[in-house]
């Protein structure tokens, strides 16, 4: 659509949802910062979900970035 040439073997449907795992661990650190600076003491925040966004997050994004690197030590192996 964009014109962009992309390299071979990517895998753009992980690679989306890699970028949407990274902006939910930046959430999640946005809203523990801004309890942070509301009420200077360091903890999760109330809310359910920001405190299991984060973790899940950060779990599932390196799940599928050690699935990429596997794939890649494979090929070349």
């Amino acid at each position: 659509m964009f014109g962009i040439e992309l390299a071979e073997g990517r895998n753009t449907a992980i690679d989306g949802m890699r970028r949407y795992l990274a902006f939910g661990v930046m959430l999640s650190h946005a809203v523990i910062w801004y309890y942070y600076a509301r009420d200077p003491v360091w903890g999760l925040p109330p809310q359910s979900v920001y405190r299991d966004m984060g973790s899940v997050c950060v779990r599932s994004f390196f799940m599928i970035t050690s699935y990429l690197f596997v794939g890649k030590l494979l090929h070349y192996i």
